[in-house]
């Protein structure tokens, strides 16, 4: 890393507050499924119009795959921001986001998705 460029991260890391909220998510990574295909349309056309309006609190959804070798560890990235820990922790211990976390496993072939809250920028 070159100096200029560290230095513009640390420009970054000393933004408001308000800027870095972004940094409370709730990331799911799914295992490889047994049938990627089957995963893809189940994730898209059930497991997204459903948990969608269950995240109470959510900000975005990004959804993503994994750039990996066929047979990968994780085939799937889905991050669900927040705007802060307690929004968060609110919607994750609801009955609708608890439904919504309980479906996401169940379209999960390749086994349980693997579950990370993400607090705060490392550099911080």
């Amino acid at each position: 890393m070159t100096l200029e460029l560290a230095q513009q991260q640390v420009k970054v890391c000393e933004q408001p507050d308000a800027l870095r909220r972004i940094w409370r998510r709730y990331r799911e990574r799914y295992p490889t499924p047994r049938n990627p295909k089957q995963f893809d349309r189940a994730y898209r056309e059930q497991h997204l119009p459903y948990a969608g309006p269950r995240l109470t609190g959510a900000t975005s959804v990004v959804s993503k795959r994994v750039a990996g070798p066929e047979g990968a560890a994780h085939y799937a990235i889905s991050d669900i921001s927040f705007p802060s820990l307690d929004a968060l922790q609110a919607c994750a211990g609801s009955q609708s986001g608890k439904e919504a976390i309980a479906h996401a496993a169940s379209i999960s072939t390749g086994g349980a998705p693997v579950v990370l809250v993400v607090t705060d920028d490392l550099a911080v």
